[in-house]
């Protein structure tokens, strides 16, 4: 069975990170916080549940970039002996 309320804030999340790029010339990204945060909080979720989600994903996307950005450098020093 489909759930028509979830469907319809998911449908209100693109209507409005549409609007938040094309009219206000948000950042994309902004926008998709933000309208990903109305999502959860129209699907019922408790708003310190979304911040707390929304931390730990910064949390883990930051030491994913930190590492990744090591692992970059670390391959520039290594080419760069063989130059």
């Amino acid at each position: 069975m489909i759930d028509y309320s979830l469907l319809f804030s998911v449908l209100i999340r693109v209507g409005l990170l549409v609007f938040l790029i094309l009219k206000f010339k948000f950042q994309p990204f902004l926008a998709l916080l933000l309208s990903s945060i109305l999502v959860g909080i129209l699907a019922g979720v408790a708003p310190t549940e979304i911040m707390v989600t929304v931390k730990d994903t910064f949390r883990s996307w930051s030491v994913m970039t930190t590492l990744l950005a090591l692992k970059g450098f670390s391959m520039v020093l290594i080419l760069s002996l063989f130059v």
